[in-house]
């Protein structure tokens, strides 16, 4: 079907019996409090806040690692790190378990990937498996952090999306994932430049990204047979602890991400409930009607999520596990431990470690259960 009959499709409902087709964005180094639909300052994602408002949004999401691998692994595997097994650079996830992509390759989707990131390179990797088509040609040969990607990506993404729409009674699943935000920084004439800084650079790269991101969404706007999931894989520190980039703490500012699910019959609302990556994949199963593996750990969102504990982890560069139980965080490091209360002091300033020590013996215990003999 052609671009034009795909953003002026009918607003009508699918059959009972048709399984809605899938697209799931994820974008790289987006922090959850840089985008408009959490109340950012800044204009800086108008389509995200058009997405936005018919979508469910969940505005207190969390990665379980702070970087892309590592991340984008509990995505597809709805694992921990410590069980999928990627928790440093050179590893990856066992080819045994049973990854988003393979099992609705199984289902009968047709899948698509449009990568930018070496994150994902097949060659020492397993993000591929159950792709019918890996698309690596917007970064291959090249390191993404010299190159700008989104562009490319979105028509790319087009690409596959025409191509896939074919009228086929088969559904579709296209994974699109967008670099951009993650350093280094360019200047973009197209949107609003934020001034000079690290910060003001950064905005202006998830400006570009949204912008772009824009063209791949009207693609599917009006359409009720698909399901648009927006993500993002980990965040950013910018300077707030005299440090900048991810990877190496476990503050909200590289845990905290961006999670917009919009799908055929579910009421567009705020959930304020803490929410994980790994809930995603049987979230999206659910939706398209398709039995998540017994390897799956994380729990549907719907109808709305379940309150428990969410786990992070980072061994990239230094050792980090963190636990948040409610409104309480414990970090714990070579360093020791740290306790925030993010209902009072959501930026994590005040540490309450030595005052309630109670409490973090209470929260040590959750981590032990997790990570103490492994």
């Amino acid at each position: 079907m052609a671009m034009g009959a795909l953003g002026g499709a009918a607003c009508t409902p699918p059959p009972a019996s048709q399984t809605p087709h899938l697209l799931l964005v994820s974008i790289d180094t987006l922090r959850a409090d840089h985008i408009s639909p959490a109340g950012y300052r800044r204009d800086t994602t108008p389509g995200l806040d058009r997405l936005a408002a018919q979508s469910v949004v969940y505005t207190h999401a969390r990665t379980h690692a702070p970087w892309t691998k590592a991340a984008m692994a509990s995505l597809f595997t709805s694992q921990l790190p410590i069980d999928h097994g990627l928790t440093r650079w050179p590893l990856t996830v066992a080819p045994e378990i049973p990854q988003l992509p393979e099992i609705l390759h199984e289902a009968g989707f047709r899948t698509w990937a449009v990568t930018s990131h070496n994150a994902f390179d097949p060659d020492f990797n397993e993000f591929h498996h159950g792709f019918e088509v890996f698309d690596v040609s917007v970064w291959e040969g090249r390191c993404p952090e010299t190159i700008q990607t989104a562009h490319r990506v979105t028509d790319l993404a087009l690409q596959a999306w025409n191509t896939l729409d074919d009228g086929s009674e088969d559904p579709i699943f296209l994974w699109v994932h967008y670099f951009d935000p993650h350093d280094t920084y360019f200047h973009h004439d197209e949107v609003v430049d934020f001034g000079t800084g690290w910060a003001n650079a950064y905005d202006e790269e998830i400006a570009w990204t949204d912008r772009e991101l824009s063209r791949l969404l009207a693609a599917v706007e009006g359409r009720r047979d698909v399901v648009v999931a927006v993500v993002g894989d980990h965040g950013e520190e910018l300077g707030e602890r005299g440090y900048w980039g991810h990877a190496i703490t476990l503050f909200e500012e590289q845990l905290r991400v961006p999670l917009l699910l919009k799908a055929p019959g579910l009421q567009p609302r705020v959930e304020s409930a803490a929410v994980s990556l790994m809930d995603v994949p049987p979230t999206l199963l659910q939706l398209l009607d398709v039995e998540p593996p017994p390897t799956f750990h994380g729990r549907s969102l719907l109808p709305h999520p379940v309150p428990r504990e969410h786990y992070a982890e980072t061994d990239l560069r230094r050792f980090g596990r963190a636990v948040v139980s409610g409104d309480h965080k414990l970090i714990r490091t070579e360093e020791g431990q740290q306790l925030y209360d993010l209902a009072t002091d959501p930026l994590e300033r005040d540490d309450l470690a030595a005052a309630h020590p109670e409490r973090v013996a209470a929260l040590e215990q959750l981590l032990s259960r997790v990570y103490s003999t492994r």
